[in-house]
């Protein structure tokens, strides 16, 4: 085993840290399994990120809108859908921070790799306009991904840790995801994903949705990327679809 000193020594310089903003904007519909009115769901996200060779540090600032019946709550993953006459509620919805350590794991060949990331969504939305459970969430996950030729293969499995709000009783769950990403060229790779999680509530319905998303590097510093989703489950929206710009700085 090295010493300390002896890492220190051995080790190369490390990259300057690097900076990136990214701006968004997402929309998404459905009843949420009611059969009634649809929920709609506007969401402007703006995030700051920071990385270095190992570490990426993200936070998030979203702007939110929900247009539905009266006494719905925006959850962090989902909708609970009220009964009430329709109204809409916007404002800031929960801040969000996230810590990833990439390359936990990379196997001899470096064609496989891990990264671990916690999350904390802090309850800053307006809980009495339906923009959030006004309690934090914690949540870690592990993302794998295999790397072959022109494709990555990926898969996250994680589990949340829900606050309690006054008056309604959240599960905590563990979710999971896989798809892929093809590079079609130098600049340009499309993808796809499905996602599910257990119900929220006891009373409710697991979630679970698949998208369809295509990236294109404008330049050095700039990427933009679109998604289109479709709900395949009870408590999923019955589709969404979204956009995000990201410049490195």
């Amino acid at each position: 085993m090295l010493s300390a000193a002896g890492v220190a020594l051995a080790a190369p310089a490390l990259a300057a840290p690097r900076a990136g903003v990214s701006v968004g904007a997402e929309f998404r519909t459905g009843d949420y399994g009611l059969g009634g009115a649809d929920i709609d769901d506007y969401y402007l996200p703006v995030t700051v990120d920071l990385s270095s060779d190992k570490l990426i540090f993200r936070a998030t600032v979203p702007y939110a809108r929900v247009e539905g019946p009266e006494g719905s709550v925006l959850v962090s993953d989902t909708v609970l859908p009220g009964q009430g006459p329709r109204i809409t509620g916007s404002g800031i919805g929960d801040v969000i921070a996230s810590l990833t350590v990439q390359d936990v794991f990379v196997n001899p060949n470096g064609d496989l790799a891990v990264d671990l990331t916690g999350t904390v969504k802090l309850g800053t939305a307006d809980d009495d306009k339906g923009l959030g459970t006004g309690e934090t969430d914690y949540s870690a996950q592990l993302d794998v991904y295999r790397f072959l030729d022109r494709v990555t293969l990926f898969a996250t499995f994680g589990y949340k840790v829900r606050g309690e709000p006054p008056g309604i009783d959240l599960e905590d769950t563990w979710f999971m995801s896989f798809g892929g990403a093809r590079h079609l060229s130098e600049r340009t790779s499309v993808g796809a994903s499905l996602g599910y999680r257990p119900e929220v509530v006891s009373s409710g319905d697991a979630a679970s949705e698949a998208v369809v998303y295509v990236a294109r590097q404008l330049s050095s510093r700039t990427r933009v990327s679109g998604h289109v989703m479709v709900g395949l489950a009870e408590a999923s929206a019955d589709w969404g679809l979204g956009v995000q710009v990201h410049w490195s700085l």
